[in-house]
């Protein structure tokens, strides 16, 4: 049997052994197992061994099954010997065959890092922190944001290494990405179609930004002067944007009733006002 230690945590092995009244001839089916135990390695003495419960729960079987967890923390890497004995209801102990258990040395995962395109040195990459707040396992999910800018636009690499318990630095892993050159708003235009339309029937109009100036990502836009249907009814009112790489946004629009109105106003004049038919 091979294992491994695991993280901060007890590694537990489960065992599975038949026992039987090993060296026993005179009364071998007469007499029943009254007790098992196991020890690692270093017999301390018949009965002063590990207890090794049978799984019926009790000994009342010339053959029992016995089931154990051993716990292997504080065992050195390396081969180990499970010894495992069996004492009848007349007191004289038995023996079974040992298990191999072999532990394999326990290289943690201590320190991580990061770098974009250029190799700083070991050591010397930015840190990632893992998910679970601990660097101590073998293997460890990470999760990060990497931020790009001072970047330039174009393909760059970035690279991932960790460092084990041990103190070796295991080989840089990598994968590219690209940034985008930021595009910004060049212009904006906007019109009315029918309510039916799914572009601007009627004409479209140029748009304003509203500091008068396209030149951001994002741009607030302002319609001035521009004429509205001239009947009544219900419409669209469509916008869409252009980039600077001339690049059209799709249509958008909502839908807008057109009401007309009229107003008229009272006009006075500080002067003389002629009379019809007056010289």
């Amino acid at each position: 049997m091979f294992f491994n230690h695991n993280k901060r945590h007890r590694f537990l092995i489960g065992l599975i052994l038949i026992l039987a009244l090993s060296g026993w001839t005179d009364t071998l089916w007469a007499d029943t197992i009254a007790a098992m135990e196991y020890y690692i390695d270093t017999d301390p003495g018949q009965g002063l061994a590990k207890p090794l419960p049978p799984v019926d729960g009790a000994y009342d079987s010339p053959l029992e099954t016995g089931e154990v967890t051993i716990d292997t923390a504080g065992l050195k890497p390396g081969p180990h010997m499970v010894y495992v004995r069996a004492q009848k209801s007349t007191g004289v102990w038995g023996t079974f065959p040992p298990v191999l258990l072999y532990i394999n040395q326990r290289t943690a995962i201590v320190d991580a890092e990061y770098y974009i395109d250029n190799d700083p040195g070991v050591g010397h990459g930015i840190p990632l922190d893992p998910v679970d707040g601990w660097l101590d396992y073998t293997n460890e999910a990470i999760t990060a944001t990497v931020p790009i800018e001072g970047l330039k636009p174009g393909e760059h690499t970035l690279y991932i290494r960790a460092r084990n318990s041990a103190d070796i630095w295991g080989p840089s892993r990598s994968v590219s990405f690209e940034v985008l050159r930021p595009i910004t708003v060049a212009g904006a235009e906007c019109g009315f179609g029918r309510a039916t339309d799914m572009q601007p029937m009627l004409g479209t109009y140029p748009m304003q930004a509203e500091d008068f100036a396209f030149d951001s990502t994002q741009e607030t836009i302002i319609k001035r002067g521009i004429p509205a249907p001239i009947s009544e009814g219900n419409y669209r009112m469509f916008i869409r944007a252009r980039d600077d790489r001339n690049v059209w946004s799709p249509w958008f629009y909502t839908d807008v009733d057109v009401t007309l109105s009229t107003s008229a106003e009272n006009t006075r004049d500080s002067g003389a006002v002629e009379k019809p038919g007056g010289n």
